[in-house]
């Protein structure tokens, strides 16, 4: 995470499934981490509790290589749901659950779950999966925290 030091952090749970929903949220995401390569980095995660296996990891990184450019970082799968128990990534247990993070008592529920944290790591802003980055209002929220 030093490396990130400096930056605003996006984390968002990648999609599992190519459709125009999976399409839209990747292009949203690029077009965001490419405008804002200096200010913000994205990290993208697919998720084991959303079909992510170690035999999809090829076929998934080379669809999302396709899709998004260099500006994001696209890690290997991780356990991001609070059912998931002890087997929850400790970023996850730390994103989404307020005794961790003090501010947000969100869990993932699926796909496009959306996580913002500021350069100092105060955790500022959840958007749930239904919520796009371009609706009204939401993008100058998370851009000028």
């Amino acid at each position: 995470m030093n490396t990130f030091s400096g930056k605003k952090l996006l984390l968002v749970t990648l999609p599992m499934q190519q459709n125009l929903s999976s399409d839209s949220l990747l292009h949203s995401l690029d077009t965001l981490a490419a405008a804002h390569q200096y200010s913000l980095q994205v990290i993208a995660v697919p998720s084991y509790e959303d079909g992510y296996t170690p035999a999809r990891k090829s076929a998934l990184k080379s669809w999302y290589k396709s899709k998004l450019g260099n500006y994001i970082t696209v890690c290997d799968g991780l356990y991001t749901r609070k059912t998931s128990g002890t087997q929850q990534h400790a970023l996850f247990k730390w994103l989404t659950k307020i005794e961790q993070n003090e501010s947000f008592d969100i869990d993932v529920e699926g796909p496009g779950y959306k996580y913002f944290v500021k350069p100092n790591g105060e955790l500022y802003g959840v958007l749930r999966a239904h919520v796009k980055m371009g609706s009204r209002g939401v993008y100058r929220t998370i851009m000028m925290q």
